[in-house]
């Protein structure tokens, strides 16, 4: 299921001042995408995630 658009914006803010987002997306330690935003943890693209219903930071950062 898709979350709503307030849920997934409320989701981005709070990963754009995270100190685990990165802004590039790196596999082996070699940059293959640029301004890709992604969780240094669990390596998801934070676009995509923070779309998906069901999804959890792996930090606990999302507010429910």
């Amino acid at each position: 299921m898709i979350t709503d658009e307030k849920t997934k914006q409320e989701r981005l803010e709070t990963c754009k001042q995270c100190e685990f987002k990165r802004d590039d997306f790196k596999l082996f330690n070699i940059i293959l995408f640029k301004r890709e935003a992604q969780c240094s943890i669990c390596k998801c693209f934070l676009e995509a995630k923070a779309s998906i219903e069901f999804a959890k930071c792996p930090k606990d950062k999302w507010v429910k």
